[in-house]
């Protein structure tokens, strides 16, 4: 929830950055195999990093939220949530013009 009190630019840049988040963690559990398949051929984290920044184009802070997901966060009702949120997120933002 935005506190009352948030400036419309502190508000804005909140959304802009959980839309950042999101869209990277909603492509990846649309792309699960991907995703694994970039980690298990990857000799350690930075590779790994490195890999998914290529595959999904995203920047260093997406692959790494990525990286930090528990599996658990793929089961399909984990991703329809962050589906949901993004889809918020990005309506908020809208919103806000």
């Amino acid at each position: 929830m935005i506190s009352p009190m948030t400036t419309p630019a502190k508000t804005r840049r909140r959304l802009e950055q959980r839309v950042y988040f999101l869209s990277a963690l909603a492509q990846a559990g649309d792309h699960r195999a991907a995703v694994l398949g970039i980690v298990e051929r990857s000799a350690d984290r930075a590779a790994a990093v490195t890999g998914l920044r290529a595959q999904f184009g995203w920047e260093d802070l997406q692959a790494r939220a990525v990286l930090s997901q528990q599996l658990e966060a793929w089961a399909q009702d984990r991703r329809a949530d962050v589906a949901t949120d993004l889809a918020d997120a990005r309506a908020a933002l809208a919103d806000l013009g």
